[in-house]
């Protein structure tokens, strides 16, 4: 859930760094819990500084944890930036 939605903004040549991070934890998770969805979002994406949330949920919907971050933009000396495109749907192996 940290991995958050300022990675999915990001120009080529620039990487971020997160000075404040808040994990909010509301249930367990158990094998029990089933599949799972986590969702990140960018909130606020500026030229020095962004903003992003996250929160992980069961399929019903129920909240398990929230997240917010505040992240610092950085310029790197390079044509390009590590970014993939992935998608973060997990469910939890039974064996």
């Amino acid at each position: 859930m940290t991995r958050s939605g300022t990675t999915e903004v990001a120009e080529v040549g620039q990487a971020h760094t997160t000075p404040q991070i808040k994990v909010n934890y509301l249930r367990g998770v158990t094998r029990e819990t089933g599949p799972m969805r986590a969702v990140g979002r960018a909130i606020h994406f500026g030229r020095r500084t962004a903003m992003a949330e996250g929160s992980l949920s069961d399929v019903s919907g129920k909240l398990f944890a929230q997240a917010s971050t505040t992240c610092l933009i950085l310029d790197v000396p390079c044509s390009v930036s590590p970014r993939a495109e992935v998608d973060h749907a997990y469910e939890i192996d039974d064996e």
